[in-house]
């Protein structure tokens, strides 16, 4: 038996990606060093950002998480010495995870949590067609969810 679709999930499936999204994504180069990342990671206070070539096609993506396990190696027991120093000087695509999830422009807002909650994702670029036009992350959904759920409730 198909689950009775309530009104705040109708609401959630007529809002698109685009209408949430932010616009001009902060991207890094692949060829970028981490510690750039990371720079801009913290500088902007986002949980990732898409990594691109240098087409500007999206190859990738680096997250807080990515950074940290790189810090934990950095520090475990079995880490060796031209690995640490490896990690100082490494570069972004040698770290990204290549896998990336995106969505369409016309993804519903619905997907869009669905997608995050069920792959566990911060970070989600927005393209149209192959061209990078924003990005959704979980503060955007959040701050969308409680938007739609208030007003329809007060």
């Amino acid at each position: 038996m198909a689950q009775e679709e309530t009104p705040v999930i109708a609401k959630m499936k007529q809002i698109t990606a685009q209408d949430i999204m932010s616009l001009n994504a902060i991207t890094i180069n692949d060829e970028a060093m981490l510690f750039m990342a990371a720079h801009l990671i913290m500088r902007f206070k986002i949980s990732g950002m898409p990594v691109v070539d240098k087409d500007d096609k999206v190859v990738g993506i680096i997250t807080v998480t990515d950074l940290f396990r790189l810090m934990g190696d950095t520090v475990s027991p079995a880490a060796e010495q031209d690995k640490k120093k490896s990690i100082e000087t490494n570069i972004v695509k040698n770290v990204m995870s290549r896998n990336v999830v995106t969505v369409r422009k016309n993804t519903s807002f619905y997907e869009l949590l669905t997608i995050m909650c069920d792959k566990n994702i911060h970070t989600l670029p927005v393209l149209d067609g192959d061209k990078l036009i924003g990005i959704v992350g979980r503060r955007d959904v959040i701050n969308t969810y409680y938007k739609l759920v208030n007003e329809m409730w007060h």
